[in-house]
């Protein structure tokens, strides 16, 4: 991108793009979840330049997925920026996303344990339906 400063000359100016991730605020314990990782805002001398409504998907970006300080998952994204993973654990995780050339984001997802707890006063209503043909 070219910019003209105060004497009237251009100069070049680098524009690096921003990552950004979409992930689910919290999941379950067994459930698959689906990283989403994109780009449409681009940064240049440390602040943010433009941003386009355009989401443009990253491809091979790395993850990393972090509970307590310790790597626990990598990746990398498909063709389409998806990274989908399992969690087997509780608590609370962070999402790296990496590529180079680009600015890193993170963000953060809390694994909770999914459980049906059934008391002496639950009661299930079986119902069976007959086909008449």
């Amino acid at each position: 991108m070219l910019t003209e400063n105060n004497t009237n000359t251009y100069t070049n100016t680098k524009m690096i793009p921003i990552l950004d991730i979409s992930a689910p605020e919290f999941a379950y314990v067994g459930e698959e979840v689906e990283i989403s990782v994109h780009s449409n805002c681009y940064m240049t001398d440390g602040q943010p330049l433009m941003c386009t409504l355009t989401y443009n998907p990253i491809s091979d970006a790395t993850i990393t997925i972090e509970k307590d300080g310790v790597i626990v998952k990598t990746g990398k994204t498909d063709e389409s920026g998806i990274f989908r993973t399992v969690f087997s654990e509780t608590g609370e995780y962070t999402i790296t996303a990496s590529k180079d050339g680009y600015i890193s984001a993170t963000t953060e997802i809390k694994v909770l344990e999914y459980t049906v707890t059934l008391t002496p006063e639950s009661s299930v209503e079986v119902v069976t339906i007959y086909n008449s043909s």
